[in-house]
């Protein structure tokens, strides 16, 4: 049996409706109605679906995405560095300097120290007169009878030559020194 003319139109219309609707992504299930075919039709749907089949649809694509424009991600900062000090130079190690005073004289009359030492400086009066063994705006015995000692600590800081005497004879008639180097 076939199918009058305006309704054969209408089912090859809805079929391909629905078939471009599932290219698309669509569902031919979301169809408003689809035509069902009675056993007395089936002649005539199977007619339809093969002129449908035969017939050259336009291609259709798929549709476009927008890009996103994400922006792409800060370079990530360099990790702060530090600029290593090296340690201070190790102090020397401390020495013991010794000094005689005989009579009117210091004995060595010349010594010397490095920078940052710690010196020690055991001081005795082996004469018959009082002395002392001062280094101004440094260390100081006090006055030493004869035969006394004194021990006297200093750490020099700067390179220098510092000079020592007594100060119950002056610096004129007895002193010396003690060289500090670097």
């Amino acid at each position: 049996m076939k199918l009058p003319r305006p309704a054969s139109v209408l089912l090859a219309t809805t079929l391909l409706l629905s078939a471009a609707l599932v290219g698309c992504g669509g569902s031919s299930s979301k169809t408003a109605s689809e035509p069902t075919a009675s056993p007395a039709s089936a002649s005539a749907t199977a007619t339809v679906a093969a002129a449908t089949s035969t017939s050259t649809a336009a291609p259709t694509t798929a549709p476009a995405v927008a890009p996103t424009n994400t922006p792409a991600p800060a370079p990530a900062a360099p990790a702060p560095t530090s600029t290593p000090v090296p340690p201070p130079p190790a102090a020397p190690a401390p020495t013991t300097l010794s000094v005689s005073i005989v009579d009117f004289a210091f004995s060595p009359t010349s010594l010397s120290a490095r920078v940052g030492q710690t010196v020690m400086v055991n001081v005795r009066n082996t004469g018959a007169a009082p002395h002392s063994f001062t280094i101004d705006g440094g260390i100081d015995s006090g006055i030493l009878n004869p035969g006394q000692s004194a021990a006297l600590s200093m750490t020099p800081s700067q390179a220098a030559i510092l000079r020592f005497y007594c100060k119950v004879h002056g610096a004129a008639t007895m002193s010396g020194q003690i060289a500090v180097t670097p």
